[in-house]
């Protein structure tokens, strides 16, 4: 797949971040699929940065791929958008 010739970003209200216009979402994503880290390495590769994930999302281990991939990627390269689980 190429890499698009323009990446997209959006201020993030006044928190002067700029996320990508396109988010990567982990509601059936789960550590241990290889397909599934991939997808999410090639996300951030091609220029990706807004990951939502939630620890609702197949039992916590959406959050658990997310941590995992980002070990491997600088600390400023990610916004995590989450929900607070089951209160």
């Amino acid at each position: 797949m190429p890499v698009p010739e323009k990446t997209e970003y959006r201020d993030l209200g006044t928190t002067g971040l700029a996320c990508h216009a396109i988010g990567f979402g982990c509601y059936r994503v789960s550590y241990g699929n290889e397909e599934h880290e991939a997808s999410l390495r090639a996300y951030l590769d091609r220029g990706g940065n807004l990951i939502d994930t939630s620890a609702n999302y197949t039992d916590s281990l959406s959050e658990t791929l997310v941590g995992h991939v980002l070990n491997d990627y600088p600390g400023e390269k990610a916004i995590i958008v989450t929900t607070g689980g089951y209160i």
